[in-house]
């Protein structure tokens, strides 16, 4: 088993390079900068001669792509950047893996906000309802994706300490404000499935050594607000929680979809194990 993490140094990249150590499995990451690592790549997914050169010397069996554009702000302000960043990008690796042949098993992360449920239901995977910029080119790129026969997408939205110092997690950036008595708002009315970090990487591995391809949802057993999820880190933290408040969101203003809650069931069945809850991740997270 050789991987490949595209991405290595985001929140999800960093964690899983580091799994993957720990499990003594044979890695190597990109990133867009140059680092001074052995198993560092320089990346850029908009040069196809570049990518071509990376994946034939490595070869890699799995192919874990991390990469992206996630500031939903900044997406929703320029649309081109978050295509060429979001969508761009997949059609380019994919026309590379296509074309060398090596069958290398691509696992593409993609987003809870591709989804926009109803309050009382928790998205299934024939759901999809776009919303902004974001969960648009998120979308398109995982229509790109499925030009590749040996693909699995998993859909999710992670919590965990992350190992990029420029790239904290929600869940730190709480932590973190919380700590240093900044007033934060967080949103009653949006909801969501965070899985924590831990589970997630082990989930990969799982998939990768099962050859299991399709869709995939993958979160917590919860379907939790923004604000009660802030409100479980603080109790497990032992923070004080005086400079937390509450706010509703409201989609024509904020472009946030208001429910993006995960319904696990497809892939637990498949891997024939449990969903876990918000407070049972968090014991391996922080």
């Amino acid at each position: 088993m050789r991987i490949l993490v595209i991405g290595g140094t985001g929140v999800l990249g960093s964690r899983l390079c580091n799994y993957l150590k720990l499990q003594k499995i044979e890695y190597y990451f990109t990133s867009r900068k140059k680092l001074n690592f052995k198993r560092h790549r320089k990346l850029n997914l908009l040069n196809i001669k570049n990518i071509k050169n990376i994946i034939y010397s490595i070869k890699p069996t799995s192919i874990i792509n991390c990469s992206g554009l996630t500031d939903t702000d900044l997406c929703n302000k320029n649309y081109k950047f978050a295509f060429m960043q979001n969508v761009k990008s997949v059609e380019n690796l994919i026309k590379v893996l296509k074309s060398l042949k090596f069958n290398s098993h691509l696992i593409h992360i993609s987003s809870d906000q591709i989804y926009f449920g109803k309050d009382i239901n928790r998205n299934t995977e024939s759901d999809v309802k776009t919303s902004n910029n974001y969960s648009i080119t998120k979308y398109l790129g995982e229509k790109e994706a499925m030009k590749y026969k040996y693909l699995t997408i998993i859909r999710t939205n992670f919590f965990g300490q992350s190992y990029s110092k420029k790239r904290p997690s929600f869940s730190e950036f709480l932590i973190k404000n919380l700590i240093n008595k900044k007033k934060i708002e967080i949103a009653k009315n949006i909801f969501f499935s965070p899985v924590g970090l831990t589970f997630l990487s082990n989930i990969i591995i799982k998939i990768i050594k099962k050859n299991l391809y399709g869709t995939y949802n993958l979160g917590s057993k919860d379907k939790i607000s923004k604000y009660d999820f802030a409100l479980k880190i603080i109790n497990y933290k032992k923070i004080k929680n005086q400079n937390i408040s509450i706010f509703f969101s409201k989609y024509k203003k904020n472009l946030r979809p208001l429910n993006t809650a995960l319904s696990s069931k497809k892939i637990m069945k498949k891997l024939n194990i449990k969903c876990l809850r918000v407070n049972e991740m968090l014991k391996n997270e922080h």
